[in-house]
């Protein structure tokens, strides 16, 4: 499916800085009218962005479609996991920790990967491309990030969606939460931002997504309500 937008965690980057961590996510998108829905369902400005648009949300959770189809390559549909190494805007690395693919020029070579697996140059980053069943818009929305909390809380999540045999896309909630790091003793644990993924037990269905993509599609864009929808088992914790 085209991809049509981005969730971020940070704020908009200065010059020569990062964004700030943010509570709520920032979505951005090169088509405005989806964003003007988005600010409907979400809360928030829809505001110009770099050339595209944004929109600063107030919800703290967004309903999102989790696809856990295998395809080429051993990502899924939803989930894509590498090691990477950047050098400004381009991706010179590639690796999956066994196999390494180098940018050289024009040229694309695979090659033994050559980091210490204790301590890697190239840093894990995950990416998770999601339908928002609240936005009619059949397209996915892709959100980056390298943590590696993250990182193992969704790949948890998505083998015990295999595991279940729970078939077609899962009904899942994104939220931005903290976690906490107990450091030295008397010194104060560090607290950071990182990215929830957790099943939907109330989700909206794919028979509401399909009508208010036909709505749109006839120029009449209606509120999305959330249909009842069968509950979903109740994955353990232990």
């Amino acid at each position: 499916m085209v991809e049509v937008g981005k969730i971020r965690v940070g704020d908009r980057k200065p010059e020569n800085g990062v964004g700030r961590p943010r509570s709520t996510f920032r979505v951005t998108s090169r088509v405005k009218d989806l964003l003007v829905h988005g600010a409907r369902v979400y809360g928030g400005t829809v505001q110009p962005w770099d050339g595209q648009w944004e929109v600063c949300i107030d919800a703290h959770e967004i309903k999102a479609l989790f696809s856990n189809r295998e395809i080429d390559g051993g990502d899924t549909e939803s989930l894509s996991q590498w090691f990477e190494q950047w050098k400004g805007k381009t991706c010179v690395k590639r690796c999956d920790g066994i196999t390494c693919t180098e940018w050289r020029g024009e040229e694309r070579v695979q090659v033994p990967c050559a980091c210490n697996p204790e301590n890697r140059t190239c840093k894990l980053v995950s990416r998770v491309s999601v339908i928002l069943p609240e936005i009619p818009a059949l397209g996915l929305w892709r959100l980056d990030t390298g943590s590696l909390m993250f990182a193992n809380e969704v790949s948890a999540l998505s083998e015990q969606i295999r595991q279940l045999g729970i078939p077609g896309p899962v009904p899942v909630l994104l939220s931005i939460g903290s976690r906490e790091i107990r450091q030295a003793p008397g010194k104060p644990s560090k607290k950071f931002a990182v990215v929830d993924i957790r099943l939907d037990t109330n989700p909206v269905n794919l028979a509401a997504l399909v009508e208010n993509i036909r709505a749109r599609s006839l120029g009449d864009v209606p509120a999305l309500a959330a249909p009842s929808a069968p509950a979903l088992p109740t994955l353990s914790n232990e």
